[in-house]
């Protein structure tokens, strides 16, 4: 995709070229979610599903079976063969275009289980639904160069930056060693101290300089190139790839003149999604009716609070805590509720990623072994009526595997599940800070857009002299719906 992208750049096909970069995203999602076991309540849906791998596998194997073919010397193609089996071909895609189109008319939810992806000429069709005060930026780290695509309602311009994903991963390396530890580059996280380091944690000039010297590096990289395309805006919405995906771009920003750093964060409300299908979402009345999970290993004391200020804050809230905290209260869920909250640990399997999991308390049921897996939340009809998932717990945001262009771990996986947000964290934090930043969230939920409630929490929590330092508040970010 980087050569088709540079290559459309250089024919002037700009918007061309960042719907690709879109497509890649989306493929790259769906490619490694399509072979989960699809596990619905309703019989039927199983059925269509299995028919559309089927489908899908059928026309799979057609055309590697013309690419076998042409691979051959020409004098050794056999024409005949080639000819039939692109007659086949076209009979195969007419099916299965027919079949797909068919059933996402009847069942629109069944969309992101089917392999079939936008096509790029669709962004241009898209980008009218860009809100006036918003700019999105997408990204591409190249061998040697990154792409940069500024979009807006009216306009999609590329920006080129000599700089590859070598250095910028060198640079994501640096920025984040500050942010996950709250000593920055004077000494080691222990979280036996974190009192002590609270109440001492005040920076001399010198020592601030020095860490903010990889923020700044990554703000002349990704957002000085486009500062005279956003200058206007108010929210920016983040396509990330690769390394890219490892940073709260909120965390970026520039020293003035009187010394100052100024951060993105208060110049800008920013959200993270992994293409601009996002913008199709309807707008619609919130509904706040939440179901919380707290504390269920009875290791974070202070999600007990944090659920309890939800309460506090909505009464008709259901909140379980310790051993009802089940996976079996999850899945059962009515589809009333719009919002469910996990105050627990996230847990990463790099080998396998369909068994990280969130976890839990253990339940009656078959599969109550504590841990809600990635594999056991792929189709769970429950996630089709939530339009917000708060995973407040450690690295739900996170993937290994950072030189890959999107990322999955359980945020992306209750996204392509069909949760339209995700409230998610880039690495393990801090419990008390975290209840303080969830307990402001959900206070601004009550009059304020998703992303502008989040960035509100964030800059309230970092002006609290304990919790100035990014690793306490910058590692929550948005994914998906920004409204």
């Amino acid at each position: 995709y980087e050569a088709l992208v540079d290559v459309l750049l250089q024919l002037g096909e700009t918007e061309l070229a960042m719907g690709y970069l879109q497509k890649n995203n989306e493929d790259n999602l769906k490619a490694k979610f399509k072979n989960l076991d699809v596990k619905f309540e309703n019989s039927d849906k199983s059925k269509i599903v299995e028919q559309e791998r089927n489908m899908k596998a059928k026309l799979d194997g057609i055309e590697q079976q013309i690419s076998k073919e042409k691979a051959l010397p020409t004098d050794l193609q056999n024409k005949e063969k080639l000819k039939a089996l692109d007659g086949t071909k076209t009979i195969a895609e007419g099916d299965y275009l027919k079949f797909v189109n068919q059933q996402v008319n009847v069942r629109p939810e069944l969309t992101k289980y089917f392999n079939n992806s936008v096509q790029p000429v669709e962004f241009r069709r898209e980008k009218k639904n860009i809100p006036e005060d918003m700019a999105l930026l997408s990204y591409l780290p190249g061998e040697n160069q990154l792409y940069i695509f500024v979009a807006t309602r009216d306009t999609v311009i590329a920006k080129i930056v000599n700089v590859g994903r070598e250095q910028l991963g060198r640079n994501v390396s640096a920025m984040l060693n500050v942010a996950r530890n709250q000593m920055g580059a004077f000494g080691k996280l222990d979280l036996s101290q974190e009192e002590k380091y609270r109440q001492e944690l005040v920076y001399t000039q010198k020592q601030k300089d020095k860490l903010l010297v990889p923020f700044e590096e990554m703000y002349q990289h990704l957002i000085a190139p486009a500062a005279a395309e956003i200058a206007n805006k108010k929210r920016l919405g983040i396509i990330a790839t690769g390394v890219l995906n490892y940073i709260p771009f909120q965390m970026l920003g520039k020293t003035l003149a009187n010394g100052e750093f100024n951060l993105l964060a208060s110049q800008f409300a920013i959200f993270y999604v992994s293409s601009t299908n996002i913008l199709r979402l309807a707008d619609s009345e919130r509904n706040m009716k939440i179901i919380a999970f707290g504390n269920p290993d009875k290791t974070l004391p202070s999600t007990e609070r944090e659920v309890a200020e939800i309460k506090k804050l909505y009464p008709s809230s259901a909140v379980f805590l310790h051993d009802q905290a089940t996976e079996e209260k999850v899945k059962t869920a009515g589809d009333d509720f719009t919002v469910m909250h996990f105050a627990t640990h996230g847990n990463l399997d790099y080998e396998d990623f369909t068994q990280s999991f969130l976890t839990m308390a253990g339940g009656k049921d078959i599969d109550g072994d504590g841990k809600l897996t990635l594999e056991e939340l792929w189709g769970m009809e429950v996630m089709n009526h939530l339009d917000i998932v708060v995973l407040s717990a450690c690295q739900t945001a996170v993937t290994k595997g950072s030189s890959e262009s999107s990322p999955v771990s359980p945020a992306s996986g209750f996204l392509q599940n069909g949760v339209k947000s995700v409230v998610a964290t880039l690495w393990k934090v801090d419990d008390e800070a975290t209840s303080l930043l969830m307990t402001e969230f959900y206070k601004n939920m009550r009059t304020m857009a998703t992303i502008d409630a989040l960035r509100e929490a964030q800059v309230t929590l970092s002006r609290n002299p304990k919790y100035q330092h990014p690793y306490y508040w910058a590692g929550a970010i948005l994914l998906g719906d920004w409204r």
